[in-house]
């Protein structure tokens, strides 16, 4: 299998529990996260302009999923706000997320596995961050 598939599906494989996660990702409170600990999250600052451009972006409409589409921006949105949900707690934040991970579940049919490995990603941490 090629490289560019076997670490989208592995981190897919991770979401969904289909696989445990490495030990270095995981804390010993339970804590722990495929990407960050929620510990991690929590000592992220929340000014300054970073934190200004992810919070502008979170609170940006999602537009459409659609994951085959290898130039969509659905997903970069949808992480933005599943990262400043977790630092935060905005309930609004964590159903934007959501509602963006649901919504891109079969975008993908038909299209290439470039567009797939862009989308991927962003998606899978999404969920895991909240």
């Amino acid at each position: 299998m090629p490289a560019a598939l076997l670490r989208p599906l592995l981190l897919a494989a991770l979401a969904f529990g289909v696989v445990a996660a490495p030990a270095a990702a995981q804390s010993q409170d339970g804590r722990g996260g495929i990407w960050i600990s929620r510990d991690e999250v929590q000592r992220l600052p929340v000014g300054g302009p970073a934190w200004s451009a992810l919070s502008q972006r979170a609170d940006e409409p999602l537009g459409t999923a659609d994951i085959a589409d290898q130039d969509t921006e659905h997903d970069v949105t949808t992480f933005a706000a599943a990262l400043v949900y977790a630092r935060t707690n905005s309930s609004r934040l964590r159903q934007k997320a959501a509602t963006g991970i649901m919504d891109a579940i079969g975008t993908e049919k038909g299209g290439r596995t470039l567009a797939l490995a862009r989308a991927l990603m962003p998606y899978v941490l999404a969920a895991d961050l909240i």
